[in-house]
């Protein structure tokens, strides 16, 4: 988690961080401090202040309600990305986000359906919609809408074919697309097994419209408003003050030409000759338009070791792992230089802490191993990160833009690698969680992958679990578990003895 992340989820928890004569200060708006963000918080104290006191020096200005929402709006800049992506390269499901969960107990489908109505009610960018006049995209929120949970029966086949059916459906409504013009941003359907069985729900959002923030988000008000029908009551969701859509046309007016130079300035710096395509050795010919066929290799680590060494030098624990991955990434591309891309939630204005929508950003995070000594290097790689999280206002849409990084259909701009990092047992974390019903969330056969290679970290107290998901036009299982036995052994000697750099 980065500190804007970290920044964000105390906010959002109803903890409000801010800084006072170079102190970290706080007010509550909950009735006691998280224990588990209260620690993380300690544990990144002086890059919370640097980040704070940064973004202090150049506020941003308050997002208001506009006066209506009716009638047609721009587009945020990475709605704009995926429209045009949508548009151009035709309709497909790589910007879906599908989940699938296992239901045993008492759950009732129509009391979900109306608690899913009430949240699109209460979040407009679920009842948004894309149309284009003379090319140009614009965003439109319907004030009329229909949804309905789509209820599929196989109680009637025997168990061979039910699970042959099931497994057929989960596969369809993943790759299913969305119609930007006319659907809604999200659909759910609810499969029933049998009274003995398990159900399936399948719930799919359009990432134009949601990101893991506002996953989050809705997990935690489904479940107040499933609550508050199956009681009679009405939920006590405070009232949303605005909109996505009211971000949208605020980040317009707020990137000023003076303010887009500033954050110019510093990025077209970092790419200066910087390696836009890496030279990690392919298994296979880089195919004339990338696919999105991935696959997975698992690991895992000690989280105490790591959090341990990130407290010693002043780190955070992602930073630990951006370091021990820049070099394993600059040994096998036989490159000094290495970017990756990081998501970051986006949401410092407080404002936008309770929303549904698309706000993740993109940092772009380049790391040079050519330094003389480890202790250099850790702190190239710590002053890397907090100098992006300083520029992080620029979206990446239009760093792509405005640096004029040319485009193809090979492979994603600018980097191709995106290493993630989520606090599996976060306080901020809510859980699908029902009086009398059982929830588990499977863990889809169908993977897909929008990179050449995506790493994800999951931080928790029980350990920390690596994930690479690869691209299997380009590699095979053998060379990712290489790499992965390298990383490992380069984080090992990290945290316990000196490390030689290449």
């Amino acid at each position: 988690m980065s500190i804007s992340q970290l920044v964000a989820s105390a906010t959002s928890s109803g903890v409000y961080l801010y800084t006072e004569g170079g102190q970290l200060k706080y007010k509550l708006s909950v009735a006691s401090f998280p224990e588990n963000l209260k620690q993380e918080i300690l544990a990144n104290k002086q890059e919370i202040i640097h980040f704070l006191t940064k973004n202090e020096i150049n506020p941003k200005s308050t997002i208001s309600a506009l006066a209506s929402h009716d009638g047609h709006f721009p587009l945020s800049f990475a709605q704009q990305r995926l429209w045009f992506i949508d548009r151009f390269e035709g309709q497909s499901a790589q910007y879906n986000i599908p989940k699938v969960i296992k239901v045993a107990g008492d759950f009732s489908v129509d009391i979900a359906e109306r608690a899913i109505k009430k949240l699109i009610w209460r979040h407009k960018v679920l009842r948004t919609t894309y149309g284009e006049v003379e090319g140009e995209p614009f965003q439109q929120i319907n004030q009329e809408f229909k949804f309905q949970i789509n209820r599929i029966d196989l109680s009637a086949l025997e168990a061979q074919y039910q699970q042959r059916k099931l497994a057929e459906l989960i596969r369809y409504d993943a790759e299913k697309s969305f119609d930007l013009a006319t659907e809604l941003m999200l659909r759910v359907s609810y499969i029933i097994a049998g009274p003995d069985n398990q159900n399936t729900l399948l719930f799919n959002m359009h990432h134009i419209a949601s990101d893991g923030w506002s996953m989050n988000i809705f997990v935690r008000e489904f479940v107040a408003e499933y609550q508050a029908l199956q009681m009679g009551q009405e939920t006590r969701l405070t009232p949303l003050a605005i909109q996505y859509i009211d971000f949208a046309v605020w980040q317009r007016q707020w990137l000023t030409e003076s303010r887009l130079a500033e954050q110019l300035r510093y990025w077209r710096q970092q790419l200066s000759g910087a390696p836009l395509l890496h030279r990690l050795p392919l298994d296979y010919p880089r195919p004339e338009r990338k696919g999105n066929e991935g696959a997975r290799v698992f690991s895992r680590y000690s989280t105490a070791a790591i959090e341990a060494f990130a407290m010693r030098h002043g780190m955070t624990p992602f930073m630990v792992f951006h370091a021990a991955l820049s070099i394993v990434l600059c040994r096998h591309s036989n490159q000094s230089e290495f970017i990756v891309g990081t998501p970051f939630a986006n949401r410092q204005n407080t404002a936008l802490a309770p929303l549904i929508g698309f706000f993740v950003n993109t940092l772009i995070l380049k790391s040079s191993i050519k330094h003389d000594t480890v202790a250099a290097f850790l702190m190239h790689i710590r002053d890397t990160n907090l100098a992006a999280q300083s520029y992080q206002d620029l979206p990446f849409e239009q760093i792509v833009e405005h640096c004029q990084v040319e485009r193809s259909v090979q492979h994603t701009p600018i980097f191709q690698v995106m290493l993630s990092m989520f606090q599996g047992e976060s306080s901020s974390k809510p859980s699908l969680s029902l009086q009398g019903v059982e929830f588990e969330e499977v863990l889809s056969d169908n993977i897909t992958t929008k990179y050449d290679l995506d790493i994800s970290i999951s931080l928790s107290e029980s350990g920390c679990k690596l994930t690479w998901v690869y691209d299997t036009e380009l590699f095979n299982e053998e060379t990712i578990t290489q790499f992965d036995r390298h990383f490992g052994n380069v984080l090992d000697n990290l945290l316990t003895q000196p490390v030689e750099l290449p």
